[in-house]
Order: structure tokens, then C-alpha cells, then sequence
């Protein structure tokens, strides 16, 4: 099967396109680059891209396409392609491999933005979490530790992700994670020229994706203000999903004062883990781990006295 990519086209699917370079229907090439051949829709539903499956010489990959109506945005096309550069730089087996950013003209002379990666075969950490029972201690300490080294390697080259939620982490089928979606991606330094911050937030305001954090975002992004610990603020948030089967945006999860009310909902979890969660995601960030490291270290510990405790 081949679909054509063509937002305008009538008949997508069209039965004779299977073997054909250009589609019956619109006349647009269906082997993009020379080279990918679309055979499947995947995601459609983000409001952002649309995603596909191609194959490239018999390897199955994903094709991400910018909606055109969101690419007349400028800002939004530069964020767009930021991903793919962001992922070129990431030689760790924690990210989907890139092959790169590419235009696709149609013709009627329109341009679809284009990304090309790799397809990680398994399941994203929330879907993942939704078919079985809340994890138990043992997997949630492995998978916090992959999750925080991924973090540090981005954290390493100067980026944030700012957009760390359950869905955003794909457990592999050889039970490796790997951390997806930097569409809101930024460098750290970006954010920290004091002497431009205001001009900067009501750019950004205005024109910027903003993620959607759903109970996961700290409460910093709210003023525009990220740091490292703001990552994994969220990556805490996300493990009060996985432990419990609660979103910590569900508002029975708060008390009158505001402060989120989630261990009571975890089985058989140790309070140094319960602790080492509450203190990645404290309201306030000089009370949370100053880095990854440190987390690592507290995680080394717990994994210690598991072992040595009767």
C-alpha cells in the first residue's frame, strides 16, 4: 500500500497506488526524497503533525509532516525543524535515531515540512501503564534511573525537553526507554538572558508551541522560567502516574492547600522512594536535587538497602 501525503488529495488511499511513483488522484510523487515510500498512517490525532509510516529499502521508519496550517507560522516551522537538529546531535541509544528535515513541494507549489526517524518498536509508558497494574517498586526504580541518564544527556548539550509526560516515554521491546517528541525543546541559555526575558515571553506567548503538561509541567514553566529540575519535575509527575494510575492533573488529587495527595494511592512503595519522588517534584526549586546525578546517586542508595534489607 502507498498513501499519498497530499493534504488536498481526495482519494489517499487510493487501491492503484500501491506500486505507483505518483498518485492516480492528485498526480504528487509518492516516493518522497527518492526514497521513503509512505505505506501507513500512524497518529493523526495531535493537532500538530501527522505521522506516517515509510519505508526506506525495506527499513520501516516514521515520517513526521507539519500540518500546513500550522506552518505558516514561522516560529512553528523553526521549532519543527529544531527537532530534527536537536536528535542529530544525540548519539545515545535513549533517542530515535534522524535522518533529517526535508521539504516536500506538491504540485500545486504548497510545501510540507518533513521529518524523517527512526520507529521504535514498543509501547509509549502510558499506554504501557494503562493495559497493566501499577508498577511495582523494583521496575520503577530501573526505569527512573534509564530516564534520568536520557535527561542528562540532553541536559548535557544544553537543551530542555519542557514537555516530559507519560505518553513522551517508549518502553522498547528489549525493555530499553528512549524519550520522544522535542517539539517544544529549547536551549537553556535562551532562557537566561535576564535583559531580554519580558520581550522573550510575549514572543513566545504569542507564537511558540506550548506544551501541554496536563499536571506534569512545573510550576515554573508557568512564568517561563526552566531549568534542568524542571525536566525532571515532570519526570517525577510522570512516576505518580505510573505507581498509582493517577494523573496528577486530576484535581481529587490536591488538597484544600493545593499539595498533591498521591501516596495513598501506591502499594507496597518504600518511603525513601516515596521520598526521592516527593523531593524531584517539591513546589519550590531550591528544595528539589540540584541534578541528575544527585538523583542517581539517591536511586544507587535505595537499590543498596532493597538489597541488604531483611
Amino acid at each position: 500500500m502507498s498513501i499519498c501525503i497530499n493534504p488536498g488529495c481526495a482519494n489517499l488511499n487510493i487501491a492503484l497506488n500501491s506500486s505507483n511513483r505518483y498518485c492516480e488522484s492528485c498526480g504528487n510523487d509518492l516516493v518522497l526524497q527518492n526514497r521513503y515510500r509512505v505505506t501507513s498512517l500512524l497518529h493523526d490525532k495531535s493537532g500538530y503533525s501527522t505521522i506516517y509510516v515509510v519505508d526506506d529499502a525495506g527499513t520501516e521508519k516514521v515520517l513526521k509532516v507539519l500540518l500546513p496550517h500550522r506552518s505558516r507560522n514561522p516560529r512553528v516551522r523553526y521549532l519543527f525543524r529544531q527537532e530534527a537538529d536537536v536528535l542529530r546531535e544525540m548519539d545515545h541509544p535513549g533517542f530515535p535515531k534522524v535522518d533529517g528535515y526535508f521539504q516536500q513541494k506538491l504540485k500545486n507549489g504548497k510545501i510540507l515540512h518533513c521529518i524523517v526517524m527512526e520507529k521504535i518498536e514498543g509501547s509509549n509508558l502510558e499506554t504501557w501503564v494503562d493495559n497493566h497494574e501499577p508498577i511495582t517498586e523494583e521496575i520503577a526504580l530501573e526505569w527512573l534511573e534509564k530516564a534520568v541518564v536520557i535527561l542528562n544527556e540532553l541536559h548535557r548539550h544544553k537543551y530542555l525537553h519542557r514537555d516530559i509526560k507519560p505518553p513522551n516515554l517508549i518502553l522498547k521491546n528489549n525493555g530499553e526507554l528512549v524519550l520522544i517528541d522535542f517539539g517544544a525543546v529549547t536551549r537553556k541559555n535562551f532562557f537566561y538572558r535576564k535583559i531580554y526575558r519580558n520581550i522573550i515571553y510575549i514572543i513566545l506567548s504569542l507564537l511558540e508551541k506550548k506544551p501541554k503538561g496536563d499536571g506534569f509541567r512545573a510550576p515554573e514553566q508557568e512564568r517561563r522560567y526552566c531549568k534542568y529540575v524542571s525536566d525532571f519535575y515532570s519526570l517525577a509527575r510522570c512516576f505518580v502516574y505510573y505507581l498509582t494510575k493517577r494523573s496528577p492533573g486530576c484535581e481529587n488529587m490536591y488538597d484544600e492547600n493545593h499539595n498533591l495527595q498521591w501516596r495513598q494511592y501506591t502499594v507496597n512503595i518504600s518511603s525513601d522512594f516515596l521520598n526521592l519522588l516527593d523531593k524531584m517534584m517539591a513546589r519550590r526549586i531550591k528544595d528539589r536535587y540540584e541534578n541528575g546525578e544527585e538523583i542517581l546517586k539517591e536511586i544507587k542508595k535505595i537499590k543498596w538497602n532493597r538489597l541488604h534489607t531483611v
